[in-house]
Formats: structure tokens, C-alpha cells, sequence
């Protein structure tokens, strides 16, 4: 049964256009107007991040593997390893 909904969900998500066929298709080009509301209850929006090189994670909160992934990604960040921001939201 599971494994019915993974494929479900998979290929929902391709036909909506959730997933870029490749990643060069998705560089450079504009994302679509977001809003969340952050930790402190403020409402952002990726607009805000137009001009910075951003990696946008997201990742399931009950994903263990996913958390291991956060990590790696907050380490990069944070020793400037590489120039970027990074923006994880929990699904």
C-alpha cells in the first residue's frame, strides 16, 4: 500500500510540475510567488530572496534521512564552504 502512494504522489508531483526535469532547467529562472509564515509567525516570501544564491530545501518532518541531509546542508552554510543561503521548510 505504501508503496502505491509513493508512486501516486511521484508522479502527481511531476504532473503538477513539482519536479524540474533537469536542474539546469530551473537556474536562473524566477520561482513562483510563495508565502509562509516562519518560526516567529512572520509572513515571508521567496521574492525576498531574488539576487542571493539560495538552496530551498524541503524535507519532511518524520524523514530521518532527510534530517541527516539538513545537516550536511547547515554545516556547509554555516562554514562557508560554499556562498550560499539556505531556506529549509518542514513539510
Amino acid at each position: 500500500m505504501w508503496l502505491f502512494v509513493l508512486i501516486v504522489t511521484l508522479f502527481g508531483a511531476r504532473y503538477l510540475g513539482f519536479v524540474a526535469p533537469s536542474f539546469s532547467s530551473v537556474v536562473g529562472n524566477p520561482i513562483q510567488r510563495v508565502e509562509l509564515t516562519d518560526l516567529n509567525g512572520d509572513t515571508r516570501s521567496f521574492d525576498e530572496l531574488e539576487g542571493n544564491a539560495t538552496v530551498i530545501y524541503f524535507f519532511a518532518s518524520w524523514c530521518r534521512p532527510c534530517y541527516k541531509t539538513l545537516a550536511m546542508l547547515q554545516e556547509t552554510s554555516q562554514n562557508n564552504t560554499l556562498q550560499i543561503d539556505l531556506l529549509t521548510v518542514a513539510l
